[in-house]
């Protein structure tokens, strides 16, 4: 399987988001668990929505081991959120695709 059917990312952005993570200084290597196989874990429990327990047989770790990987790549995720997830425009406008459709059953004036 590849990653980008594990993980939802293709490799060269998984590459870059584990970079960015520890350029700013959000992620470092665990004494076990280095930042690539951190975000692995992460990203694999969000993308395949399985459990601490299916992520631990897949990595080789224990659940509480998972469970603390997951929750600190999650936090830099939530850090990034801001520099990453931003609106293409003013939010207290209407999309024209929507102000123009007909399929919506609403009126607006």
């Amino acid at each position: 399987m590849t990653c980008k059917e594990q993980l939802r990312l293709n490799r060269d952005m998984f590459v870059a988001l584990a970079n960015l993570m520890v350029e700013r200084n959000l992620l470092s290597d665990g004494r076990y668990v280095k930042v690539y196989e951190q975000l692995g874990i992460c990203l694999f429990i969000l993308a395949k929505g399985d459990s601490y327990r299916d992520a631990s047989d897949r990595f080789k770790h224990s659940p509480s081991t998972i469970c603390h990987y997951f929750h600190k790549v999650l936090d830099a995720l939530i850090a990034l959120s801001c520099d990453i997830i931003r609106p293409h425009r003013d939010l207290t406008e209407m999309s024209p695709e929507v102000v123009n459709s007909s399929n919506i059953g609403l009126t607006l004036r």
